[in-house]
This record gives structure tokens, sequence and C-alpha cells, in this order.
């Protein structure tokens, strides 16, 4: 049996980890062959950060290349040749929005390729546009099976007319959870050494990580911690981005204090950062997942998460693993934070439910819910063929 993965691009570096126990559980599978197309080697918005680890799975890159810069109809036809030369049972398409993916989709479907479609969007980050919605139902009915991020991300299928009984996984937001509990366990005797290199001065700390960027939602943020600081808590800012100078200016203003930026950092440092930290924020107005709060929770800390995190669904159990709030909930998020800063509640017991909630999220386990996907398939099509 032999199968063909379409995805965009080779930067994606939380991908690597999958690929490459994918690959390593299809070697050990019999008569299963898996081919994976890179389309692109980056894309606009990451064309400066260099590609900091180079996939070591087997995989074919079509084209050394940003993703825009290439014709839509040269990617189409690159596809469409792959599918030709290696004749697969069955494709994996990552997203269902982009025309040449929809027109593969239709290709498979016309030559009896079972199709899996991969799905990381959700409701809240994808505004209705009705033409954009009838492509996407259709692309949705050519699939015999959906591969999902998450639950928020199955629910987005399911609006768009999804099978319920057609979902292989909702457990595929995944990083590599061993070397993120490595990196960050072998960085945890520094810990006071880096905070004194910082300047950081807080003996406990709440950690955002990612982009300066509006739909991070970090101006609610900044205040919310403003409104609920207590003395020997701050607010580490790991990233960085075109709102930096607004949020510079918004410290000074609202004379907020006890915010250390930290800068944006290779994404294999983050758990060093992460030993810094006593529960980790992500406020997003919008928010695919969040991969971020699954560092965080390998890591063993809790987790405060705005709802438009798909991540609240699957990962935050109030009270448990951590908390969630409505994003523009300024009231809501101040509650919270005095709750942690009051100490309210037990953070070590929310830190350990935390690390046990994410063991779920795996590449070990998302990898096996892929290839039983592709088993799954294959007798349909052998079924078919008797």
């Amino acid at each position: 049996m032999r199968v063909i993965i379409i995805h965009h691009i080779l930067w994606a570096h939380y991908k690597n980890a999958f690929y490459e126990e994918l690959q390593n559980q299809a070697a050990q599978t019999k008569n299963l062959e898996v081919k994976i197309l890179q389309i692109a080697k980056s894309e606009r918005s990451r064309e400066e950060m260099p590609l900091s680890e180079i996939p070591t799975y087997p995989h074919q890159l079509l084209f050394d290349a940003v993703l825009e810069s290439i014709p839509k109809k040269a990617i189409f036809k690159a596809i469409l040749h792959e599918i030709n030369t290696f004749k697969p049972q069955v494709v994996n398409i990552n997203g269902f929005f982009t025309w040449y993916h929809i027109l593969t989709a239709v290709y498979c479907k016309l030559r009896g390729i079972k199709i899996i479609l991969s799905n990381d969007s959700t409701a809240t980050d994808n505004p209705a546009v009705w033409w954009k919605d009838a492509l996407k139902k259709t692309m949705v009915s050519l699939a015999d099976a959906y591969y999902c991020f998450g639950s928020r991300s199955a629910e987005y299928l399911l609006l768009h007319g999804a099978k319920p009984d057609l979902f292989i996984s909702k457990r595929g937001a995944v990083v590599n959870n061993q070397f993120v509990a490595n990196q960050f366990q072998a960085n945890l005797p520094f810990k006071e050494q880096l905070k004194n290199e910082l300047g950081v001065g807080t003996q406990k700390n709440i950690i955002y990580v990612g982009r300066f960027i509006d739909f991070k939602n970090l101006p609610l943020l900044l205040i919310a911690f403003q409104k609920s600081k207590q003395p020997n808590w701050g607010l580490l800012l790991l990233g960085d981005g075109i709102l930096k100078q607004n949020l510079e200016a918004q410290m000074t203003t609202e004379k907020i204090d006890n915010i250390y930026f930290l800068g944006g950092k290779p994404w294999q440092e983050v758990p060093k950062y992460l030993t810094l930290a006593d529960v980790l924020v992500l406020p997003s107005k919008s928010e695919p997942w969040g991969l971020v709060v699954n560092e965080a929770m390998i890591c063993g800390l809790p987790v405060v998460v705005s709802d438009r995190c798909g991540s609240a669904i699957d990962l935050v159990k109030e009270d448990e693993t951590g908390f969630s709030f409505q994003f523009d909930d300024e009231k809501q998020l101040v509650a919270i934070f005095s709750k942690i800063m009051k100490n309210e509640i037990d953070l070590t017991t929310m830190g350990a439910n935390a690390k046990e909630k994410i063991k779920q999220f795996s590449v070990e386990n998302a990898a096996k819910d892929m290839i039983d996907g592709f088993l799954k398939l294959g007798k349909q099509l052998n079924k078919s063929n008797l």
C-alpha cells in the first residue's frame, strides 16, 4: 500500500518529530510505503527565519522557494506528477481551501484514490464567507477520512458537512514531547543563574511565549497583570514583533512594572525559558491551537488560555490543568491571575495534572492514529476490489 502526504512548508518544525515518528511506524508496518511531499521550503512570513532543524525523515521538497512565490499552476502540476508516478492508494491533504488542493482531491476521487483531509483550522479563526464555505464543503465532501488537531478543528469540519464516523484522529496537535522535557530538565538547575543574567527580579512569574502581533491580545494581558499583580510576581514576555514599542509605551503610560522582555528565541530554547515560569498564559483573540500550551504542560506548568485557543477544550480542565477565560473579558482574566498570585490554588498539583494530561497528545499517538487511518482505508479499497 502506498500513501502520499501533501504538506505546505518544510519550515514547520513542529511537524518534524511527527513525520519522523510516522515514517518510523510506517517502516515497521507490513506493505506500507509513505511518501511525504513538502511543497515549499518556507513561507513569506517566515522568510527571514533560518531553517533551524534539518528534517531527517524521508521526504521530497517540490520547490526550494517561498510558498507565495511559486505559481499555483506549477504546484498543481508537480503534485499530479508525483501522484501519477508514485501511484498511491491514499493521499493525505493538509488544508482544504487552496484551489490546487481541491483540484487534487477531485483528481484523486476520479482515480479511485482515498483521501484523508487534515485540518487545524477552527471557526473562530476563519470568519464565514459564503463562497469560501461552499468550496470548503466541497472539499470536505470529497474526503474519505479526517485527521484533526483537536476537538475544535473537528467541529469546524462538522460545520462543513463532515460525517462524524469518518474522523481518524482528534489529537494531531503535537510537539516533540521528549525533546521539550529533556531541555527543560537540563536547564532547570540553572534557573537562578538565568534569572540573574536577564535581570528578572521577581520570585514567581507568568510567561507569555509568541509573537507581538494584534491577535495575540497582549494589551489586555498587560492590563490584567497590572490589576492583579502582587509584589513577588512578574510577567515574562518571550518573543518579538511589531507591537513591542506599543507595549513598552503602555507600560510607561499605565505605570506597569515587573514586566520583562526576554526577546525572540529559537523554538529549541523555549523550554530553557520556561524554567523561569510558574504559569503560562496565552490570551489570543484567535489561535487554531497554540502549541506552546503543549510545551508548557510537558514542563509541568499550569496554563491560562483564552477561549479562542483551540487547545482550551482538549487540554484545559478548569482548576485541574489550568484555566480558560473569554478572550475579551479583562475582569475574568484578572480574577484568574489574582487567584494564582494570592496562592489560592496549588500550582504544583495543577502542574502535575497538566503534565499527565498532555501525554495523550504525543507524536507516538498522533502517528499511530494516522497509520491506523491508512490501513482502514486500505481495507476498504481491498473490499471494493473483490
